[in-house]
């Protein structure tokens, strides 16, 4: 070992913490040394996995929007179909309450007539021969 790591190894050993022993002070050292490349080590897994988590969210999300969008598209063609639909039923319904009136106008006008037949106009007096 090298005269001025052997100096500082003294140094330290002289803790009372380490009681005088060197080799103590190797083996806190030491394991400080490797406790601490571990924890880089699962810091750069940590990372990595965080990487990885951020790629898919990103992808996740660009097919969410693709989807919304064209949800959107549907969304706006069904209702421009549903308002042409409501038009042609209100056209519809408006003929149909024409047509009633209509028909109702010609019964009540058939009504009246059989109750007060004219003469001439009515078909009890027909004879075949």
């Amino acid at each position: 070992m090298p005269d001025h790591l052997a100096c500082q190894l003294a140094v330290l050993a002289a803790a009372p913490e380490h009681h005088n022993s060197k080799s103590q002070v190797l083996e806190m050292a030491l394991r400080s040394y490797l406790e601490g490349g571990a924890n880089l080590t699962a810091l750069d897994t940590v990372h990595h996995q965080l990487s990885t988590l951020g790629t898919n969210l990103g992808q996740q999300i660009q097919a969410l929007d693709q989807t919304l969008q064209t949800l959107t598209g549907l969304v706006q063609t069904l209702l421009t179909r549903v308002t042409a639909l409501e038009e042609r039923f209100t056209a519809f319904a408006a003929d149909q309450v024409h047509r009633y009136e209509d028909l109702q106008g010609a019964y009540d006008r058939l009504k009246s007539s059989q109750a007060t037949p004219e003469r001439g106009g009515s078909w009890r007096g027909f004879r075949s021969r």
